[in-house]
Order: structure tokens, then C-alpha cells, then sequence
């Protein structure tokens, strides 16, 4: 039945995590960013593209009715652009990583997308890096690593079921109806979860998955 349940289609790709990823480091050349990640781009202030790895613009050319590289780069749903637009401007004043889980109709692939916020330089650079931007398709959180992770703290099928629903987005209330149980038992379950891993925040229990999963 857990199996069988799991292959459902998840919630809409619009669900944001906003603390998914700890803010990385401030790349002081653009070849540093070869030792980081292979899907990255760096856009200045007004989001222009200064720097892409080839494998980010595979993955942006692969899918054109999400992305677009000219003038700036922009998500084409409103809803996604909305949110990317506006982060790290005075009007959210919001420091923690942008994660996006992005996907069409037509597309079966899903992608995470996070966008961190880059420390202003001290000197008034022109087309100063302000944006590190990370690609990554949601199927390559694999089952192997996962395990790995799952056997380390020995979770149970409910607390596994819990934990990727969390990365894929979901709150408590969506997977509490999603899994037909009630608010409470899903915080006891995330209580588990916590207490196992040594983790004290949603957040911080995030990045131990992708800590696992993704690295």
C-alpha cells in the first residue's frame, strides 16, 4: 500500500522550501564554482547571466518552456517569476536560499531549482555577481543514498514516508491529508524524525537529507 501510494502524483511543482539549502560561500572566481557543482549559474543584480556551466545550459536548453536566458534570466510561469523577481530585494530583506521545484504538463522530469543570495562586494563592481543559482533534476535523489540515510538512524516506513514529503515540498497539513492521518500524529512522527538525527528545526533536517541524498 506505502508503495503503492508513493507513486501518486505529488502536490503542484510550486511548493518552496525556503530554508532547503544552507547559503554556500561567496565564490571569489568563477573557476571555484567548478569544485561546487556542475548546474550553476551566477546572474548579476538585474538577474543577467554572467557565468553558466555547460551542464546548467543542457539542462536550460533540454527545457525551454521553463527557462530563458535573454535578456535575464526568467522563469516562464508567473507564479515562479514572481517569487525569483522578488528575492533578495528591500522588499523581502530575505537572506535564506529560494528553493523552487519547477515541471510542466509535457515533462516528466522535474527540477529543484535554489537560487542564494551572494554577500554585496565591497567595492562598486560592475555586473558584480549577486545571485548563485543551482539546477538539479528531482529524480537524482537516489533510492541507494536514501537507504544510507534511512538505515543510519533507523527510521521507520512512516518516518521515511514523512521525510520525502518534506523534500518534495509538502507542509504537515498537506501530507497529513495526503496520507490520511491526523496533524497530530504527523508532528509525533516529525518529532521522531528530529530526535533521531540529532536535528532540532524542519530546516536543518532538510539539509541533513540532502547532506545524504545529494552529495
Amino acid at each position: 500500500m506505502l508503495e503503492r501510494r508513493a507513486q501518486l502524483r505529488r502536490r503542484e511543482s510550486d511548493r518552496v522550501e525556503d530554508d532547503l539549502y544552507k547559503t554556500l560561500s561567496t565564490p571569489h572566481c568563477h573557476h571555484c564554482l567548478q569544485n561546487w557543482d556542475e548546474n550553476e549559474l551566477l546572474l548579476d543584480s538585474q538577474k543577467q547571466l554572467i557565468y553558466i556551466t555547460p551542464q546548467a545550459t543542457g539542462i536550460i536548453k533540454q527545457h525551454p518552456k521553463l527557462f530563458t536566458l535573454s535578456p535575464a534570466f526568467r522563469l516562464l510561469n508567473p507564479q515562479h517569476a514572481a517569487k525569483l523577481e522578488s528575492f533578495g530585494t528591500d522588499k523581502t530583506q530575505d537572506t535564506e536560499p529560494l528553493c523552487l521545484l519547477l515541471e510542466n504538463e509535457q515533462e516528466q522530469q522535474r527540477i529543484l531549482l535554489s537560487c542564494h543570495q551572494l554577500p554585496k562586494p565591497s567595492t562598486s563592481i560592475p555586473h558584480a555577481a549577486r545571485y548563485l543559482l543551482k539546477l538539479h533534476y528531482f529524480c537524482h535523489f537516489q533510492s541507494l543514498k536514501w537507504l544510507l540515510f534511512v538505515r543510519q538512524y533507523a527510521l521507520t516506513r512512516a518516518e521515511i514516508r514523512l521525510c520525502k514529503s518534506l523534500v518534495e515540498g509538502l507542509t504537515l497539513t498537506e501530507y497529513s491529508t495526503q496520507w490520511h492521518i491526523t496533524t497530530g500524529t504527523a508532528r509525533s512522527q516529525l518529532h521522531g524524525v528530529l530526535g533521531k538525527t540529532g536535528t532540532r528545526r524542519q530546516a536543518d533536517l532538510l539539509r541533513l537529507i540532502y547532506l545524504f541524498t545529494q552529495g
